[in-house]
């Protein structure tokens, strides 16, 4: 694998990481000149420490991002607790484990969806739960390391809370509009066919209940046309399937442009798309598109590496009449593709 392929391996991993470690990088710089200026030199030190972990970490989300983001976790916890012996529970360095907690989880939620084994939320998150209670127990039973004036240690606090509230609206914004995007995305993939990205078969069924379609009391008028390839299994058997997708692609492509408000071009499956119209004359608007449509495909070549190709399509139509469902008007238009396929295809048969 080439250095640059391995450098996108871990895509979620290595966007979130780097702004992760650049805003801790910043955090540590601050509380450098801080406690620099109060003299808390434990924590200047460590804090000098912690910039070099952040800085060594940006090398390894690419390569081995569980030992990057394990390291960013203890080194989070080892901070947190340390602070709180040297300044006291009243600075608030201990609530840097609620930020710990929620960000685990979503560490956990990108390494499933970048497909890396070995990073546990539920027990990562234990572990930072136990040691805020630890920095209790010792801030409860033992004086800090260093004297902090009450103004010093306000202005520490106000500085760590408001560090954390940016940490957790950060990333609860992160992790709620991915998890939005996902699902609008899963549910665009179960009604849309990822090959010519016309609907498929699921899209036409929320059609159906939408607009009342298998009930003929509240059905709008409509109607219906099964556009089928001809000689479609000649075509992959001849060039392969890879041609085959070629022509579905290029067939769905010219379907698109007449999708609009009132009419639906789908992919019904294999090599079969489905047209309906709604609104005003649908019949005539119907026949028109499909005609249309029928002659754009005849006049076109398509071009290959040493070959071209011409297709035709085969069309049956029908329009819905009183008291039928769907599933009655579709059947008369498969009926009468069966009839132009059975009579020289390249046609539009409507009955």
């Amino acid at each position: 694998m080439s250095e640059t392929n391995q450098g996108h391996k871990y895509p979620i991993i290595e966007r979130w990481g780097d702004a992760l470690n650049s805003a801790l990088l910043g955090i540590h710089i601050t509380y450098f000149i801080i406690f620099m200026a109060m003299g808390i030199k434990i924590m200047m030190f460590f804090n000098i420490f912690s910039m070099a972990i952040y800085a060594i970490a940006y090398m390894f989300y690419a390569q081995k991002p569980l030992l990057a983001i394990s390291a960013t976790f203890i080194e989070v916890l080892i901070h947190y607790m340390i602070a709180v012996q040297c300044v006291g529970w009243g600075a608030g360095f201990q609530n840097y484990c609620f930020a710990n907690v929620v960000i685990c989880f979503y560490v956990g939620y990108a390494f499933n969806k970048d497909g890396i084994a070995g990073f546990h939320a539920i027990p990562v998150s234990i572990v930072s739960s136990a040691c805020f209670f630890i920095c209790w127990l010792e801030a409860r039973f033992h004086e800090p390391i260093y004297f902090v004036r009450p103004r010093d240690i306000e202005l520490l606090r106000l500085m760590n809370d408001t560090f954390i509230l940016v940490i957790l609206i950060s990333f609860s914004y992160v992790f709620t509009n991915r998890i939005l995007t996902e699902r609008r995305k899963l549910t665009r993939n179960a009604k849309y066919d990822e090959l010519t990205h016309l609907p498929n078969r699921h899209y036409v069924d929320s059609i159906r209940k939408r607009r009342n379609l298998n009930d003929p009391d509240r059905s709008p008028e409509y109607a219906i046309a099964i556009i089928d390839i001809d000689n479609f299994k000649t075509v992959n058997d001849t060039y392969g399937h890879d041609i085959g997708d070629d022509v579905l692609a290029e067939l769905g492509a010219l379907l698109l442009q007449y999708k609009n408000d009132n009419t639906v071009t789908a992919r019904w499956g294999g090599e079969e798309f489905l047209v309906i119209c709604f609104g005003d004359s649908p019949k005539d608007r119907l026949i028109d598109i499909c005609e249309e449509i029928r002659k754009t495909v005849e006049a076109k070549t398509m071009y290959f590496d040493g070959f071209s190709l011409k297709f035709t399509i085969s069309v049956g139509a029908a329009s819905k009449d009183a008291n039928e469902v769907f599933e009655d008007t579709f059947k008369k238009a498969d009926q009468n593709l069966y009839e132009a396929k059975g009579t020289g295809k390249n046609k539009v048969v409507y009955k």
